[in-house]
C-alpha cells in the first residue's frame, strides 16, 4: 500500500538518504529528474537507471541508482507498478492519486503506523513487538505508541517468557476461546 509506505517511511532518514549525505545537491537533482521523467508516462527500471547513470561519475557509493529509486518511491514521487516477480515499471503519483490525497498522507502517520502493525500481526502473527521491530526496520520508540493505541484490539498469548500477539478477531483466537 503506497500510502502507508509513504506515511511510515517517507520522512525518515533511511539508508538511501544517508548514503547521499555527502552529495545532497546531486541527490535532489536526480530526484527532480526522476520526477520529470515519470510525469511523461510509465517508465521502466532501465530508463530510471539510464537517467541516474548520467551522473555516475559524481556518485561515490555502490548503490546510488538503487537508493535514488527507493527514495523517489518513499518520497511519493513514483509508485512501483506491481508485477511478479519484481517491480519493472513505475508511474508518477499524479497518475495514481490526486495532489489533495497525496498531501493528506503527510498528516496521517500515526494511523498508518497502527495499520502497519495490525497488518503485520494479521498476516505474519502471532508475533512479538521485537518481531515487528525487526520486520519493519522501525525504531522501538516509534512502535510502542502504535502498540499502545491498538493493544485493546489484540490478544496476547504467553509462550515461555514471551507474549505473542494476534488481532482479537483472528479466527484461531475466536475458535480457541469458544467452549
Amino acid at each position: 500500500d503506497w500510502k502507508v509506505v509513504h506515511q511510515v517511511y517517507g520522512h525518515r532518514d533511511n539508508y538511501a538518504k544517508k548514503s547521499w549525505q555527502e552529495n545532497e545537491a546531486l541527490f535532489e537533482t536526480i530526484l527532480i529528474e526522476i520526477d520529470n521523467l515519470v510525469k511523461t508516462g510509465k517508465v521502466d527500471k532501465k530508463q530510471l537507471k539510464t537517467l541516474i547513470d548520467r551522473h555516475a561519475s559524481q556518485i561515490n557509493h555502490p548503490y546510488g541508482d538503487y537508493s535514488a529509486i527507493v527514495q523517489a518511491s518513499l518520497n511519493g514521487l513514483i509508485f512501483g507498478i506491481p508485477q511478479s516477480p519484481q517491480t519493472k515499471y513505475y508511474a508518477h503519483r499524479s497518475a495514481c492519486v490526486s495532489e489533495e490525497q497525496y498531501l493528506s498522507w503527510k498528516t496521517e502517520r500515526q494511523s498508518a503506523l497502527d495499520y502497519l502493525l495490525m497488518y503485520y500481526l494479521q498476516h505474519y502473527g502471532p508475533g512479538t513487538l521485537a518481531d515487528f521491530w525487526h520486520w519493519s526496520g522501525l525504531r522501538k520508540g516509534e512502535i510502542q505508541p502504535a502498540f499502545n493505541r491498538i493493544e485493546q484490539k489484540l490478544t496476547g498469548l504467553n509462550y515461555g517468557t514471551k507474549t505473542l500477539y494476534l488481532p482479537s478477531t483472528d479466527a484461531s483466537i475466536i475458535e480457541y476461546e469458544q467452549p
